[in-house]
């Protein structure tokens, strides 16, 4: 007997009339399996380019983790800061209620355009979250969702228990369940949820165990796409009074580019990410500037290193071109999987 041919479309239909319309279809039909179509700088651009798509990606979970004072909410900032200079909508889940307006505008946030959730706890948290990307309506930019912080926020039973009640696990029992909810929501509505998370010591750890783990279970960490694991390495100082922190962001996990990346980048106290030290160092890295002893080479002139913002950029042509060309050698060197526009 002839075995009756069974086409890729046979397979597709059977399902689609039993379980629904889109319930099954080819990988590269958006609708079926929502991809990652485009991205969000972190404005650094050592780091846009270690998670190889000039940005954290719109429509996955980004978890952004690390001790205490080494950066991870003014990474956060700096995302808000690039969804409203593109346009895009910025939203704050404050739960640790360290909100400060002037703080945020130097971090380049329009705070007039901010929208800032305020939960009680956690269970309001996920459900704010789930209400606002579903509300949003199409074509109003890149949406960035960023709570600050997971682990600064309580559970339900915290709040209305006594000091003293036994709430083990229960965290991660209620992100276990709200990561499953809201990981399809924000696929579907393309917002990029960036969750800041701190670390604890890792009491009973044993071997070769690290020495931190991150807050609430590991939900997070299987769902979200992109991990970034933020270190203080280090103190600048002017004289005897501390000016900036060194910071190293390795990716943890990266699921839209090569993982185990690091990105080091300096946080001034006044003035957030320095993007001016950033670029200089890229343009070291791919060769468009030579580095001499605290000087850097251009055209043949030598000029000292802190004049770099002041007498080199301008002869680079500023900012945008010179991050424009060093990510085209980015791209030509396969580092960065592609570049749209609004990443320059």
């Amino acid at each position: 007997m002839k075995k009756k041919d069974f086409s890729v479309e046979d397979v597709i239909s059977t399902v689609n009339k039993k379980f629904g319309k889109d319930k099954a279809g080819l990988a590269s039909e958006q609708a079926i399996l929502p991809a990652c179509i485009g991205g969000v700088s972190t404005q650094c651009i050592a780091l846009d380019i270690a998670i190889g798509r000039t940005g954290i990606p719109l429509g996955r979970l980004t978890e952004i983790s690390g001790l205490e004072s080494h950066g991870k909410s003014t990474l956060g900032a700096h995302i808000l800061a690039e969804a409203q200079r593109r346009g895009g909508l910025a939203i704050l889940v404050d739960t640790e209620k360290a909100y400060e307006k002037e703080r945020a505008r130097i971090f380049g946030i329009d705070t007039e355009k901010l929208i800032v959730l305020n939960p009680e706890h956690m269970e309001e948290a996920l459900q704010m979250i789930n209400d606002v990307v579903l509300a949003l309506p199409e074509g109003i930019g890149p949406t960035v969702l960023v709570w600050d912080s997971v682990a600064g926020t309580p559970a339900m039973v915290e709040v209305e228990g006594k000091f003293d009640d036994r709430t083990i696990g229960v965290h991660a029992r209620i992100l276990a369940l709200g990561m499953r909810k809201l990981v399809p929501v924000i696929a579907k509505k393309q917002v990029a949820l960036v969750c800041i998370n701190q670390l604890r010591d890792n009491i009973g750890k044993y071997g070769h165990a690290p020495d931190h783990k991150t807050f609430g279970g590991h939900a997070m960490r299987f769902h979200a796409t992109l991990q970034i694991r933020v270190k203080r390495i280090g103190v600048e100082k002017k004289g005897t009074k501390p000016i900036a922190i060194q910071c190293r962001a390795k990716l943890e996990k990266n699921k839209v580019g090569a993982p185990y990346r690091e990105a080091d980048f300096l946080i001034d106290f006044e003035r957030g990410l320095d993007r001016d030290r950033d670029l200089l160092d890229q343009a070291i890295e791919f060769g468009l500037l030579k580095e001499g002893h605290g000087t850097v080479l251009h055209d043949g002139v030598s000029y000292r290193a802190t004049d770099f913002a002041t007498k080199v950029l301008p002869l680079m042509g500023g900012r945008i071109k010179l991050r424009k060309q060093i990510l085209k050698l980015a791209f030509k060197a396969k580092l960065i999987k592609s570049y749209t526009k609004q990443a320059e």
